[in-house]
């Protein structure tokens, strides 16, 4: 009876072989995980004389492609829960926990339960390769449930209460509508732009003043009312460069100029002081233009 413990960690395994009666046919030595050493090891277990059983924990991923290189050569392999072997006997009050005691205690664990150990074969590759596939599946769904709520924070920032519009379920091929709405509508932008189109419906409001109602609309300071409510109130006709003039010295807003004169030095006629005071008291004008009367120097 050949007893190889090994305790399987990452680019390296430590491999003990005992015998019954506490026989050491081989210390704790490290086998890295190289085609050349594994063969080695392979060709040293083949060569030991009688039968041969090696025994490995299962834990992680590592000791699985260690277990497939046994097995396929035809060596006997048991992996076993490692709460097993922690829980295993060894009749000592020092417990140290080093890759060679490992190994050393997994030997002795394999030829206690030589009888009942269960050899790695077909279905726990499959058991494996099931459990890969489930732990894939499973950190999948949780990193596109993290970047689906994420989405969904980021919708709501962006389009306040736009969920509210997408409780309807999946569709039939799995797909949803405010997932569709994000990749037609991943900006502001894009929804701004919407506005930009000809096809773009419009809404006509109509607001109709009652007799009750307090509102009046504002007269725009055009000048074509500026000339009225001058004719009006004072019974005098001033001329667009007059109103022009007087704009320029409050410091209103101003228009361009499209009827510039061609010449060089064209005739410039100020606005007479008396059309100047008219035209100062239209009502639009009056609180930004009151404030600038006490500063205004008339042209001779």
């Amino acid at each position: 009876m050949n007893a190889v413990g090994i305790d399987v960690s990452k680019g390296k395994s430590t491999v003990t072989i005992r015998r019954p009666g506490d026989v050491v046919v081989m210390s704790p030595r490290d086998i890295p995980h190289t085609q050349s050493a594994i063969n080695d090891l392979i060709g040293l277990i083949r060569g030991l004389d009688g039968e041969t059983k090696a025994c490995m924990e299962h834990t992680g991923r590592y000791y699985e492609p260690v277990a497939t290189w046994l097995s396929d050569a035809g060596i006997f392999v048991s992996a076993v829960n490692p709460v097993l072997i922690k829980d295993f006997g060894d009749d000592s009050l020092r417990t140290p926990k080093t890759d060679k005691a490992d190994s050393q205690k997994i030997a002795r664990y394999t030829l206690d339960r030589w009888a009942k150990l269960k050899q790695y074969g077909i279905m726990d590759k499959a058991r494996n390769q099931l459990k890969t596939m489930n732990r894939q599946f499973g950190f999948y769904m949780n990193q596109k449930t993290a970047m689906k709520n994420n989405l969904i924070a980021l919708l709501d920032q962006t389009y306040p209460g736009a969920n509210d519009f997408f409780d309807s379920p999946a569709r039939s091929d799995g797909s949803q509508k405010w997932v569709d709405f994000v990749h037609t509508y991943w900006h502001v932008e894009t929804v701004a732009l919407l506005s930009l189109k000809n096809d773009t419906p419009k809404i006509e409001v109509t607001m109709e003043v009652t007799a009750d109602s307090n509102y009046r609309p504002k007269e725009k300071a055009t000048y074509q009312n500026i000339k009225k409510y001058v004719k009006d109130n004072f019974g005098v006709n001033v001329h667009t460069r007059y109103i022009a003039e007087v704009k320029r010295m409050c410091g209103l807003e101003m228009g361009e100029n499209h009827h510039k004169s061609q010449k060089e030095n064209p005739e410039i006629k100020h606005c007479p002081p008396a059309k100047m005071m008219y035209i100062e008291y239209y009502p639009p004008w009056e609180p930004p233009v009151s404030r600038l009367r006490a500063t205004w120097k008339f042209p001779p």
